[in-house]
């Protein structure tokens, strides 16, 4: 069945966007919120075919910023990246780390795009009370060529979390 701009098969252009932010520091028997979206990213960089390429946003600390100033096909490279980032000490922001995912998919040529959100799930970040953002967010994803498949995957270290984030946003 045909997938989100391409058919199953085609190249995909990943931007995985991990939440760094201090909440993810949060330890529960050894395993932090920050280390089990590193994992997260690293199991999907390993699920990558060699067609594909991945851009990794690291959001926490004020404005979001990329790993690499362009998408990679390099595996090794990318999870070197990954595994030596370290968590920050700022507040995730949900909706200006996908303002420059969208941005950054513009550029993408392959046809199919995928954009996944590795977070704690606090609901602080993810800024549901700057509703014009989130239109603005809402109108660029609609002037994009090809429509990336959006994934929020939330990862606590606590049975119970404090509080949560909206699984739908628009």
């Amino acid at each position: 069945p045909p997938q989100f701009g391409g058919a199953a098969g085609q190249p995909v252009t990943h931007v995985v966007i991990i939440d760094a932010s201090l909440s993810t520091h949060q330890d529960a028997d050894g395993a932090t919120a920050f280390k089990l979206a590193k994992d997260a990213a690293l199991r999907i960089v390993d699920r990558m075919k060699s067609s594909d390429n991945m851009l990794v946003i690291r959001a926490g600390d004020g404005k979001p910023n990329t790993l690499t100033n362009k998408p990679s096909y390099d595996k090794r490279f990318l999870k070197a990246k990954i595994e030596v980032m370290e968590p920050g000490f700022g507040v995730f922001n949900a909706p200006l780390a996908l303002e420059m995912a969208l941005w950054q998919l513009g550029n993408s040529k392959l046809p199919r795009h995928r954009v996944y959100l590795l977070t704690d799930g606090q609901a602080f970040g993810w800024k549901a009370d700057q509703g014009e953002r989130w239109k603005r967010l809402e109108k660029h994803l609609a002037t994009l060529r090809v429509k990336p498949a959006i994934y929020v995957l939330t990862r606590s270290p606590q049975e119970e979390p404090v509080n949560c984030a909206p699984i739908k946003v628009f």
